[in-house]
């Protein structure tokens, strides 16, 4: 990962993970999907917990969706019936969070 100026990033860059970010208060509404197939998942449940502890529990700006028993990535697959579920509930968290 290289920062803006094209730098080697540290590994405590935001710009490698949000949990890093020093002001996650301030950053947009976030719609999360995990899968315990997924081993990125635990990296996205820090972020989530984190998000939530900023934002503050119910506030509606941090929405966790599971997906458990797919891998990463099962959502390009077009023939799971997960898939279409899936992009239900991304395209439905995008309109929410633009409204």
């Amino acid at each position: 990962m290289y920062t803006r100026d094209g730098a080697a990033a540290k590994p405590t860059d935001p710009l490698v993970s949000p949990v890093f970010h020093e002001r996650l208060a301030q950053l947009p509404p976030v719609w999360l999907a995990t899968s315990d197939m997924d081993p990125s998942s635990v990296g996205a449940l820090i972020l989530r917990d984190m998000l939530v502890e900023a934002h503050g529990e119910g506030s509606g700006r941090v929405v966790h969706r599971e997906y458990n028993g797919y891998p990463h990535t099962f959502f390009l697959v077009p023939v799971l019936e997960m898939t279409a579920v899936f992009m239900a509930d991304l395209v439905g968290a995008v309109q929410r969070m633009c409204s």
